[in-house]
């Protein structure tokens, strides 16, 4: 295997290599030219040269990550030393930080080393994702997402909102959008999606499901042996 070109892509990398003498690869990574490209190698793809076909996924560090989805909620920050609304990829001193930054492995920047930067996945991460502050309050602060569904007028749409506000324990503004017209083909699944659960025993929820002549709620479980081939 040998490189053949690399190429900045702001904070990542494209590499392109060739396996005996033929391109087989053009991967994006976060780091240095110096690093080593992220190679996955497989029956079903070894032969392709495009489409980034051999990447393979990585998690983002802990600063873009909160920046992302601070962006998509359209929330802001604030680190000490820096304006309200300061991303985290612009702080420097590596006192400071949050416990999202912490728990994701931001670097204590008492080195150089690039081994600092932890990319692991642990317990603390996940239930911080579930259940945190950082997620669950830029979600409650932000609604972003809901005010631009909330423009979309179609019972496709319909669906994805009544889900949202659901998990978002508004429920009166669930049914609501429920019992709008038209409904929407899909309408009979949600007496199986699990998003839908925490409305599946009050009685606004069964006179849906009794207006579209339809049996109690089921929870969808899939069994992978009923779709194995051969």
């Amino acid at each position: 295997m040998s490189c053949v070109g690399i190429m900045p892509r702001g904070d990542s990398t494209a590499v392109v290599v060739t396996v005996n003498d033929t391109m087989a690869e053009v991967s994006l990574f976060e780091g240095t030219a110096s690093d080593p490209p992220d190679i996955v190698l497989r029956t079903t793809n070894a032969d392709d040269g495009r489409n980034f076909s051999h990447a393979s996924l990585r998690r983002l560090r802990a600063e873009v990550m909160l920046d992302a989805i601070s962006q998509v909620t359209e929330t802001k920050n604030k680190f000490a030393g820096l304006p309200l609304g300061a991303r985290a990829v612009q702080i420097a001193n590596g006192n400071t930080s949050t416990y999202f930054l912490t728990a994701f492995g931001r670097a204590t920047r008492e080195s150089v080393c690039s081994c600092e930067v932890k990319m692991e996945p642990n317990l603390s991460q996940a239930l911080h994702l579930l259940n945190g502050a950082t997620l669950h309050g830029k979600i409650q602060e932000g609604k972003k997402i809901l005010e631009e569904l909330e423009e979309e007028q179609s019972p496709l749409f319909n669906l994805t909102k009544a889900a949202m506000y659901i998990q978002l324990g508004e429920y009166d503004r669930a049914f609501e959008i429920l019992k709008s017209r038209p409904r929407h083909a899909w309408y009979p699944w949600i007496r199986i999606f699990n998003l839908f659960e925490p409305i599946w025993e009050d009685p606004r929820f069964k006179n849906i499901m009794h207006e579209l002549n339809l049996p109690d709620p089921a929870p969808f479980e899939y069994h992978p042996e009923l779709h194995a081939n051969g």
